[in-house]
């Protein structure tokens, strides 16, 4: 038995993984309605794939997953035959390391995965199909041998002359697979109407820049952007998206970005109240941080939601190593207090290195929570961008500062507090939160 089991719990309340597209996060995704409509409406009413820009940890992730998985249900319990939108499981990354070509061979196989998965499915959504015996036959061979007589792809007949070569993206590619896979999602999902596979591309400001974000997805706008039956969902944060969907190739591609802003003070406490309820074993379940616990969590990591869990399991587990088992709401919460100001004292003086003219742009810096950048510089009382810079750089080696400077827009405000910046700017204000609105 783990400890959440013995403290009363199915599993851990406080978990950072985005809420699970299924009828648990249906429950969990709370004050999230008009957004789940708007993304919803997107899905299946717009040609153009979905953006959505929001904080880190603000729940891009959790939102389209509920979001699909509704959309799935809604088909799978319909009487009439209504579009079908399957889920693909994981989400996409790319990073700045990546090239749009290693990214395309690596979304393929994962879609011929997804295909062979489903292959129930999608027989029972159009019945013209054949079976994927090859599929899974070029899935589960590390080497594809090819001769004269070829092989037959996806159940279509198609033949396929392939010399000897390792079960990759480039032998996917260079095999022709693309088109017959291609030929497979035109015949399930004929028209827009009709649905789709729901792929998310996360984190798109691992690219670094809003440029280099532009470029790699101009590479992909007419191969992976362009698959049929397959609808993605572009989420991102520090202004990323907006810019990317900005440029003229990508317009006419991309919708405009749904913007997700943290939940309300409100909203955050219906959020945790249902996870304990939702995850409950037992009426005595245990743990010492409730809601009003949260909230303070909430308000202190600048109400990012993915932080102020991980917040909160770590001062679980300390209650429980140190064997402190707060019983009073006043109580939980004094010890809360205490355990968070430790934390705060501790990250300050791990920054002792950052000198007074840079915690006065610090300070500045957590006044704006838009964010500041280099252009900005009077603001500070700094005769140009070249004179803040050192202080920028004493505060980012100290991991309390974070930046993505658009090298286009010089002038977009990218700079913000970590979470942990967060942190050591409520040991600042003698440990006073920000306050939820």
């Amino acid at each position: 038995m783990n400890l959440w089991q013995e403290l009363g719990f199915r599993e851990n309340p406080y978990s950072t993984d985005p809420v699970p597209p299924d009828d648990d996060g249906v429950q969990l995704l709370v004050g999230r309605e008009k957004e789940l409509q708007r993304l919803t409406r997107n899905l299946t009413s717009s040609n153009n794939h979905t953006t959505i820009e929001g904080l880190n940890g603000v729940g891009k992730t959790s939102l389209v997953g509920v979001a699909t998985y509704k959309l799935f249900r809604e088909h799978q319990h319909s009487a009439t035959k209504t579009a079908l939108f399957i889920p693909v499981r994981n989400p996409f990354q790319i990073s700045a390391s990546e090239t749009p070509e290693t990214f395309s061979d690596k979304f393929m196989i994962t879609l011929a995965r997804e295909i062979a998965a489903r292959r129930e499915l999608l027989d029972q959504h159009q019945s013209g199909l054949r079976n994927l015996t090859d599929l899974d036959r070029w899935l589960n061979n590390p080497l594809l041998h090819g001769g004269g007589g070829g092989v037959s792809i996806l159940g279509l007949g198609a033949n396929l002359t392939l010399t000897s070569s390792a079960n990759t993206g480039q032998g996917f590619t260079r095999g022709g697979v693309e088109a017959h896979l291609r030929e497979i999602l035109k015949a399930v999902f004929p028209t827009k109407a009709s649905g789709g596979f729901v792929c998310i591309l996360d984190n798109l400001e691992l690219l670094d820049t809003s440029a280099r974000a532009r470029a790699t997805l101009e590479a992909l706008r007419d191969g992976v952007l362009s698959f049929p039956g397959v609808r993605w969902v572009l989420c991102g944060a520090k202004g990323i998206v907006r810019s990317v969907v900005s440029t003229p190739r990508l317009q006419g591609k991309l919708s405009e970005p749904l913007e997700l802003a943290p939940l309300t003070a409100e909203n955050v406490q219906r959020a945790i109240q249902k996870r304990l309820e939702l995850f409950k074993l037992r009426t005595d379940a245990y743990t010492p941080i409730d809601v009003d616990g949260f909230q303070r969590v909430y308000d202190i990591s600048h109400h990012n939601l993915r932080i102020s869990l991980k917040y909160c399991e770590d001062f679980v587990l300390w209650c429980i190593d140190s064997g402190n088992r707060p019983v009073s709401a006043e109580d939980k919460l004094g010890l809360l207090d205490v355990w968070f100001a430790d934390q705060a004292e501790t990250a300050l003086q791990d920054s002792s290195d950052v000198g007074q003219r840079a915690w006065e742009v610090f300070d500045g810096i957590g006044d704006r929570k838009e964010g500041i950048s280099p252009g900005d510089f009077e603001d500070f009382n700094f005769n140009s961008p070249q004179a803040l810079q050192p202080h920028l750089r004493s505060l980012e080696q100290a991991a309390l500062i974070e930046s993505s400077t658009d090298e286009i827009d010089k002038r977009r405000k990218t700079i913000t507090l970590t979470p942990r910046g967060w942190v050591v700017r409520y040991r600042r204000r003698n440990f006073q939160p920000e306050k939820s609105t």
